[in-house]
């Protein structure tokens, strides 16, 4: 699963397994929300550097996860 930020990719997530089909739809829903999170680290992260903070509610993708 590719990681994107606007129009770039930023990382890539992998997942194997030794079995065909070992990954039901739940699997990749969880899979998603990791590539969700990394993003929005990975943002924070960015953020961070350029010397702006995260505000005290959370990230987005926290508020959306509630």
């Amino acid at each position: 699963m590719p990681l994107h930020r606007k129009h770039e990719v930023i990382g890539l997530i992998e997942v194997f397994s030794t079995q065909a089909r070992a990954f039901d739809d739940e699997d990749v829903g969880h899979l998603q929300r990791l590539a969700y999170t990394a993003v929005d680290l990975a943002n924070g992260a960015e953020r961070h550097e350029s010397g702006l903070r995260r505000s005290s509610s959370g990230s987005a993708f926290a508020r959306r996860c509630r």
